[in-house]
């Protein structure tokens, strides 16, 4: 459930990318501390793809007390 979430904000934010210039790296990370705050997930990554290139943002654990998320922590899906 929590990589759902973390699924649909990045879907969320690659739409956004489509119709203006995508959040920096600075507001995602403030959007996933809000959500990390209301106890929406443990951690998150999220992909933002803009002009060919990707961007990988994270914040918090993949596990309660678990080590931070970065871009080579891997997740399972299914």
């Amino acid at each position: 459930m929590r990589l759902l979430h973390a699924a649909a904000l990045a879907a969320g934010l690659v739409a956004i990318g489509a119709a203006a210039a995508l959040p920096d790296d600075a507001a995602v990370q403030a959007i996933l501390a809000e959500r990390l705050a209301q106890r929406q997930g443990v951690g998150f990554a999220v992909v933002l793809l803009e002009g060919g290139r990707a961007r990988i943002v994270t914040a918090g654990a993949a596990q309660a007390g678990g080590p931070g998320i970065d871009a080579d922590t891997l997740f399972e899906i299914g």
